[in-house]
């Protein structure tokens, strides 16, 4: 879209593809995706006659979608290209390593824990690049994997690299493909093809996660609602998977706000550095971001049983500092940024363009009204996001009318 990216930053991470295994990588996230398909079919499609798929495609730029066979509705396709895995793995890769040379290298971390009340809450913040992952944090769909890694690390360690960056490299990569996973199936249990205002005239529909069409397509805000409701079905089921796996703990859920923020600064990648309603059928990744902090802060205060109170720094810390981490990430491996300033998604992020941000976002908030009171009705899944995310919707709504921001 423009001139901020670094040529000499896009050779270098080409060359990391020397070091990574591509055929690891699809190995380990079939182990993540099988669980999850088996998890859905049992949960989900069985008990109304269906079956869910999911394909690897090999080929393509990195790309997920959601298919949904009008003659078979109950039996829809979830396509995730090995691309996206791919990418999915180097910022689980490489996000340690850059978090600890931040920590190492410049004092923004220190600046930013006094920002906030003392004495911490040493269970959410941490002065480290990265947080200490506990043991039963280790205990993912991928601990194996983890684990044959440690031996072989202690056999060869690395001063760059400890065991603690392993483990979260392997979390953050189960949880933000699992979000991926989550998002796609978004799509189908809230039924997006009912909606799709030319849906009687198709005998399949397609829902593509990353917008390829070009600029001379119009805005399409109810399309772009549909895909901050999967955004945060997405959430909602990844939040629901970690504390089924026993993996839901503060420093994971840092790795997933972290992660997810990468994902969505890659999106970022074909928009232009402003808040104007895009064209097409995404939303800007920035307004994404806000719809789906706004939410994972409401579910994880009813998760904390509603003790806003206790609940308000710690949360606030991770999602702020995911921001900051991630934004600094993405910057220092793809952006031209000197340092100086904000780069362009976090700038974009800040209060700089609040009021743009309220517009954009009151403008989803309306399509979401209109489009909940039916999804509602036809949801798949008896329990759900809807009630909790229309109430994150009602909060960030009167914020944004009191001019307290999103």
């Amino acid at each position: 879209m423009d001139n901020r990216n670094d040529e000499i930053k896009a050779l270098k991470i080409e060359q990391e593809n020397s070091f990574i295994d591509i055929n690891f990588v699809e190995e380990i996230a079939a182990k993540v995706t099988d669980n999850l398909v088996e998890w859905a079919n049992e949960t989900i499609f069985k008990p109304i006659g269906g079956c869910l798929t999911l394909k690897i495609e090999t080929f393509g730029e990195p790309n997920a979608r959601a298919i949904t066979y009008w003659k078979k509705p109950n039996n829809p396709t979830i396509e995730i290209r090995l691309s996206m895995f791919q990418e999915i793995y180097r910022d689980a890769f490489t996000f340690p390593l850059i978090s600890k040379r931040i920590e190492k290298e410049t004092n923004i971390i220190n600046q930013f824990h006094e920002a906030f009340m003392s004495p911490y809450d040493e269970r959410y913040m941490f002065s480290t690049g990265v947080p200490e992952i506990p043991l039963e944090s280790r205990q993912g769909v991928l601990n194996i994997y983890c684990q044959a890694m440690l031996e072989v690390f202690s056999k060869n360690p690395n001063e760059n690299i400890n065991a603690n960056d392993i483990a979260c490299r392997f979390v953050m990569f189960e949880i933000v493909v699992a979000w991926v996973f989550f998002h796609e199936l978004g799509h189908l249990v809230q039924r997006h093809y009912m909606l799709k205002s030319n849906s009687e005239n198709r005998l399949e529909t397609e829902i593509v996660e990353i917008d390829e069409s070009g600029d001379n397509l119009d805005s399409d805000t109810a399309a772009q609602a549909r895909e901050i409701m999967a955004d945060i079905e997405g959430v909602n089921l990844t939040l629901q998977y970690m504390k089924r796996k026993g993996i839901l703990q503060p420093q994971s859920m840092y790795l997933l706000l972290c992660g997810v923020n990468c994902m969505y600064q890659r999106f970022y990648q074909g928009y232009k550095t402003n808040l104007d309603i895009t064209k097409g059928n995404h939303p800007h990744p920035v307004i994404r971001n806000e719809f789906f902090n706004d939410y994972f802060l409401q579910w994880m205060v009813v998760f904390l049983d509603n003790n806003k109170e206790q609940a308000a720094i710690p949360l606030t810390y991770l999602s702020v500092r995911s921001s900051l981490m991630s934004g600094l990430f993405w910057a220092n491996r793809i952006e031209s940024f000197n340092g100086e300033g904000l780069p362009t998604y976090m700038d974009l992020s800040s209060e700089n363009y609040q009021s743009q941000k309220k517009d954009y976002m009151q403008a989803i908030s309306d399509e979401l009204v209109k489009m909940l009171s039916i999804i509602k009705d036809i949801h798949i899944m008896p329990s759900n996001c809807i009630a909790l995310f229309e109430k994150s919707l009602t909060i960030s709504s009167n914020s944004r009318v009191r001019g307290t921001g999103s």
